[in-house]
């Protein structure tokens, strides 16, 4: 057994908080002894008082003094006590909140996230064992939060050592007590009442149990209906849109229709409860009295004693429900407190952080052969043998799909990772860092910026307010374009708010990437700087990281943004816990084939290939651009006005190419390459190749015009050498020179479309990298069924067009 839920190691950690208050303890004993006492003594005393004045109408000034006596120490004890008591569960409260925080800042992050996700984890659980989707509970240790240890854990362990446990021996004393007394005043009676009590106590516990029985099914009826209700109104579009707003109110309807018949029985169970409640009370009480009034009348009782009798028997049932509510409490108090000693032991000694160390003495970093596994996780190695190496002052992309290892990558070298690594090195500036050594000098901009609830400068030069202030505060500020903080009222010094609720999310980002700048430091780790930005994000990520530049900080940038990522020197690409892809940011393509296992993993690579392709029309024309240069050789060459020329035309055959070729392309001759892109990047690419073909057209239409002109222009100088004549003077050389120019400009014009599909392909075959994939992919007869139709087609129209300006000229 855990001995975290064990009740008796619980319990004896519990008493043993009390060592240190031993005089506030003694004094709460004493006080609560007298106070006992005087309540003991109160029924007693006031049927004193009442035979005193019924007897005499000379008032008894010394049992009045006697009686004043007890009633002034009884409020005294009472008043000693709670202060006592009070000051104790203070102090105590006081010091397991201190241990309990000192010890969770002393666990590492991979500590608090794994047992973040233990939680997460069970309040699933609870969710499917509540909605009836799975009855199994949770695999996961009951660890709750340390903010729900903080706020209810310790303040129920307190109150269960000050609070509950005299609650409880007030109780027992008072249920004894007043037992001994009614005894004391007539054991006849006792015994007579000692046969009716059980009976009303049986019915009630029956009746009871009943009305709590309509209560829970009446609160899960309410709590069922208001989650149909929650979850209708969260997907309303969905219900709008499906038209399904008649039968969705039905269903409600009829959730409400049974809690209303629910809370009727409960209403009954409550009336019918109270009622029997009310009569087996009166008709027990009044019959004891009756019999008490009996006694009375024959001597053997006074009408002090039988009124001490009743005050006693109310004692009685109050210190017996007192007892049994006590006793629940203690136990759950006891229970909650084994959640407190697990946090405080599971805990260490709060030291420096992660920034333990000294400075760096660059921004050199090196991974070599990193491994890394999430602490208490399933084993899957988030890392597996990474290599990186980005020297001082360059500016790194850093791009994978979501849960690839980028954000692992950044906690790793701030040194906030470290239990995890089971294999490899990270050293940033010749300083090996991780085992909890942290580099100091690495900053880390993480996507979600934590606020302290202070002011805007305080939470800028958050933990290095010792260091700088509203000066550099002011310099990284406008940075970030965030002098709109210092010129609003209040200035730097406007409080933000628990958490930052007082700015919006684009003014917590510039506070986080202002955080960052901070000290000029070695390393700059930038994580998604851009989630919560306006439009304006790109000047003012892209200003950070020039600034960051000019200073000689390397920056490692996390991105999912084209333009973001574009900025960097390179980009480095992470799936499977490798790098598959580490340059140019602008070769986007060559990713396809990077991991050299001789398959194309556009779908599995860190999305880098996805994300840039995303793009727009001019960012996909570049790589095309940079294609064609590759295969020319000419480093000049732009589609420029081409492009746009040929697309304002629309011409016929191209969109006959686009309907007809490209629509058949990503289906057999791209497959995995395109058919792991979005609609959208697949158009963007698509565009590209139309401008491809644009060119090519182009290109024929020149050509043609070209030869056809040279064509005339030596028809031309034949017809005058033969004739020596003007050209207007020989009709019939004229007519036959038209007729063979219209008859190759008539053959020409249909072979368009052939021709300008065989340029499109021709241009598309250099693309090195892709053609090599494609060949290891599939056989070189599979790969393009439409190209060896056009081909074969364009070659035929080639030789006739060869042949038919070999016959004009």
């Amino acid at each position: 057994m855990d001995a975290y839920t064990n009740h008796k190691h619980n319990r004896k950690r519990l008493f043993a908080l009390c060592q240190g208050e031993f005089f506030g303890l003694s004094a709460a004993f004493v006080s609560f002894f007298v106070s006992t006492y005087a309540n003991a003594s109160l029924p007693s005393m006031l049927g004193k008082l009442l035979d005193s004045s019924s007897k005499s109408s000379t008032p008894d000034n010394k049992l009045r003094m006697k009686a004043g006596v007890i009633f002034l120490l009884g409020g005294l004890g009472s008043m000693i006590r709670t202060l006592c008591l009070g000051r104790i569960e203070g102090r105590l409260r006081g010091s397991l909140m201190k241990k309990v925080m000192e010890a969770t800042l002393s666990k590492d992050v991979e500590t608090i996230k794994q047992h973040v996700a233990v939680v997460e984890e069970e309040e699933k659980g609870k969710e499917k064992g509540k909605n009836g989707k799975d009855s199994n509970p949770p695999t996961t240790p009951n660890t709750p939060s340390p903010s729900y240890i903080l706020s209810t854990s310790i303040p129920s362990t307190t109150k269960t050592l000050t609070s509950t446990l005299p609650s409880f021996v007030r109780s027992l004393s008072g249920t004894f007590n007043s037992t001994y007394m009614l005894l004391s005043l007539s054991p006849g009676l006792t015994l007579y009442a000692g046969i009716l009590v059980p009976t009303v106590g049986v019915g009630s516990v029956i009746l009871s149990k009943f009305k709590s029985k309509q209560r829970k099914k009446r609160e899960a009826l309410e709590q069922l209906a208001e989650e149909i209700a929650a979850e209708r109104i969260a997907n309303v579009k969905l219900v709008k849109s499906s038209g399904t707003e008649a039968s969705e109110l039905a269903v409600y309807r009829s959730s409400v229709d049974a809690c209303t018949a629910v809370a009727t029985s409960q209403s009954l169970a409550d009336g019918v409860f109270l009622g029997f409640l009310f009569t087996a009370t009166a008709l027990t009480l009044s019959t004891v009295l009756s019999k008490g009034g009996a006694l009375v009348r024959e001597g053997r009782m006074t009408q002090g004693d039988l009124t001490s009798y009743a005050t006693y028997t109310f004692l009685l049932g109050a210190g017996a429900a007192g007892v049994t509510k006590a006793r629940g409490e203690f136990k759950d108090g006891v229970a909650a407190s084994g959640a407190v000693w697990r946090a405080i032991d599971e805990g260490g000694e709060v030291g420096g952080g992660a920034e333990v160390g000294g400075e760096v003495e660059d921004g050199r970093i090196e991974v070599e052969g990193l491994t890394y596994a999430y602490p208490g996780g399933d084993g899957r190695k988030v890392l597996d043998g990474m290599d990186l190496k980005v020297e001082r002052g360059e500016v790194v992309g850093l791009v994978g799909k979501n849960g690839s290892g980028k954000s692992t990558v950044a906690m790793i070298l701030k040194g906030l990772y470290h239990r995890g690594i089971q294999g490899g090195s990270v050293k940033v500036g010749g300083k090996e860092v991780g085992g909890g050594r942290g580099a100091k000098g690495v900053n880390v901009v993480m996507q979600e910026v934590g606020f302290v609830d202070g002011t805007v400068m305080e939470n800028v030069l958050y933990g290095r307010q010792g260091e700088f202030g509203e000066d550099e505060c002011r310099r990284v500020l406008s940075v970030v374009k965030g002098d709109d903080f210092v010129a609003q009222e209040g200035g730097m010094t406007k409080r933000v708010g628990i958490n930052g609720c007082r700015l919006s999310g684009g003014q917590r980002q510039r506070v986080g990437l202002a955080r960052g700048l901070v000290g000029r430091p070695k390393v700059l780790v930038l994580d998604e700087p851009d989630t919560y930005l306006d439009k304006d994000s790109g000047d003012i990520v892209r200003g950070c990281v020039e600034r960051a530049r000019e200073e000689g900080t390397t920056v490692v940038l996390i991105s999912h943004d084209v333009d973001t990522v574009g900025m960097c020197d390179r980009v480095v690409g992470i799936e499977g816990g490798k790098v598959v892809y580490d340059g140019d940011a602008k070769g986007t393509l060559n990713i396809l084939d990077k991991n050299g296992d001789g398959k194309i993993d556009a779908g599995e690579i860190a999305e880098a290939a996805a994300e840039a392709a995303k793009g727009t029309i001019e960012r996909a024309t570049g790589v095309a651009e940079k294609s064609v240069r590759q295969v020319t050789g000419d480093e000049s060459y732009k589609f420029g006005d081409y492009t746009n020329r040929f697309l304002s035309e629309g011409d016929k055959a191209l969109n006959k190419i686009r309907d007809e070729a490209f629509s058949q392309i990503p289906k057999q001759v791209w497959g995995e390459v395109l058919g792991d892109l979005t609609e959208q990047q697949r158009e963007a690419f698509a565009i590209s190749l139309i401008q491809l073909a644009a060119t090519a057209v182009l290109a024929f239409n020149l050509s043609m015009n070209f030869v056809l002109s040279f064509t005339w222009m030596r028809a031309w100088k034949v017809v005058v050498s033969t004739t020596n004549l003007s050209p207007l003077s020989s009709p019939s050389h004229w007519s036959s020179l038209i007729a063979r120019r219209a008859s190759v400009e008539a053959l020409i014009s249909p072979l368009s479309l052939p021709l300008a599909a065989f340029c499109t392909l021709f241009i598309l075959l250099p693309y090195k990298d892709l053609v090599e994939a494609l060949e290891r992919r599939m056989p070189l007869k599979r790969r393009f069924p439409i190209m060896n139709r056009v081909l074969t087609l364009a070659v035929a129209c080639a030789a006739v067009n060869i042949g038919l300006v070999a016959t004009a000229t």
